[in-house]
């Protein structure tokens, strides 16, 4: 069989911190097997238009001094299009006229079924290294990114806990990981938080009895608090219709002088029109205000005379995605990118890179996202689909169990480690 001689490195999707040194351990493993490396840029976007620069050689100095930079020098960009058959077919003939033999993915799950899609027209093997902050891929225990994200994610909460404690508050914080509560739960843990809600498991945050908790400690003399909502987590107190005639209802009082329209604009905001951890600050401010006014007037204790639980609300945001990436993402994709070199040297294509049991190594693509979609199938319902695990592999299986167990655990911790 002919030797490869030009392979092709791209970053997808959503960025995170250590994909150029993904970028960077493919140069560079390549070199030891005499093959050429293409930096597509934008993704599946430059694969397709294929502008001036879009494909560019990248050699060893090309590649100097970026294992420590954030962000991707080969850009990202989504590219909802590439669905359509005639896009992808413009794209595979793109890669064949410039010669790709084998093309390396660094991104997630949407970024792999992009590179088999792009498989059927071309016949270019794809290796899929796991990319993304959120650690939501079912094939490997580890993404990229989620170390960094959680260390920005962690000291941010730590610089508000200070300034909470000084001011007597709580702060209500909204983490990424889209509709994976991985970065919530771990910072919850790490941090200390009075309570997380995520979106896989609705039922484990309950919003009353958290608040009620909050108030008690806060009488014993608790000055600060720290909450953390995953941003995908939804509110499942009220149902729409519930949330709606709520609002319809304060309408209604207001337009009748009943309330004022500052009372309106609350009750909007934690019923209706606000993020879950939004709600959350405005249910908690209100509650503990009628509560401390209660205990005041019961026991007459000064100190709780118009107390309440200040609250304020922050997002952390894309933050999480960017600065220098720990030495564990550097480490792990560096060995990542090297191992996909590897594969594409023993012509063994359509792979995932992964790690299982802690160590690097590699499964069928194809069995990669089957059981990414069961286990999403789950996370999204709450229901473990019988008939589709039972199609799944041994390894398959034990995936699926691991990503079960983990969160389920990871929830007890938050629960019991809370600082309430």
């Amino acid at each position: 069989m002919p030797k490869v001689k030009r392979i092709a490195v791209m970053t997808s999707g959503g960025d995170c911190q250590a994909m150029n040194s993904v970028v960077r351990a493919v140069v560079l493993a390549a070199r030891k097997y005499n093959i050429e490396t293409v930096g597509i840029m934008d993704g599946f976007y430059g694969m397709t238009y294929r502008r001036p620069g879009d494909f560019r050689v990248l050699r060893a100095e090309d590649v100097e001094n970026i294992i420590s930079r954030g962000g991707t020098i080969l850009n990202s960009a989504r590219f909802d299009e590439f669905r359509q058959e005639s896009v992808i077919k413009t794209a595979a003939k793109n890669m064949k006229e410039e010669g790709i033999e084998a093309l390396v993915v660094a991104g997630g799950d949407g970024s792999f079924r992009g590179g088999l899609d792009l498989l059927k027209y071309s016949n270019i093997p794809i290796i899929g290294i796991p990319s993304t902050i959120d650690n939501d891929i079912t094939s490997t225990e580890y993404t990229l990114g989620f170390d960094t994200a959680l260390r920005n994610t962690i000291e941010m909460a730590d610089a508000l806990r200070d300034t909470c404690n000084s001011h007597k508050r709580c702060n209500v914080i909204e983490v990424m990981g889209r509709n994976c509560g991985q970065i919530a739960l771990m910072t919850a843990i790490a941090v200390g938080a009075s309570g997380v809600a995520i979106p896989e498991a609705p039922e484990a945050f309950d919003v009353d009895r958290t608040i009620d908790r909050m108030i008690e400690a806060r009488k014993r003399g608790k000055r600060s608090f720290l909450v953390v909502f995953a941003e995908g987590a939804v509110n499942t107190r009220l149902t729409d219709d519930e949330k709606k005639a709520t609002l319809d209802a304060a309408a209604e009082s207001y337009l009748a002088d009943r309330i004022s329209g500052r009372d309106l604009a609350m009750i909007a905001d934690e019923n209706y029109i606000s993020a879950f951890g939004e709600q959350f600050r405005t249910r908690l401010q209100r509650r503990s205000r009628e509560e401390f006014s209660k205990y005041y007037a019961e026991t007459g204790d000064i100190h709780f005379k118009d107390e309440y639980i200040e609250t304020k609300f922050a997002r952390f945001a894309h933050v999480a995605r960017g600065g220098s990436p720990t030495v564990y993402d550097r480490v792990t994709a560096s060995r990542m990118g090297e191992l996909a070199v590897d594969l594409i040297a023993a012509k063994r294509g359509n792979r995932c890179i992964c790690v299982h049991d802690g160590r690097i190594t590699s499964m069928d693509m194809w069995d990669a996202i089957n059981v990414d979609s069961v286990y999403r199938r789950y996370r999204k319902t709450g229901v473990h689909d019988s008939e589709a695990i039972a199609k799944l592999s041994p390894l398959q299986k034990k995936l699926y169990d691991y990503r079960v167990k983990l969160n389920e655990s990871l929830i007890r911790s938050a629960a019991a480690l809370s600082e309430i």
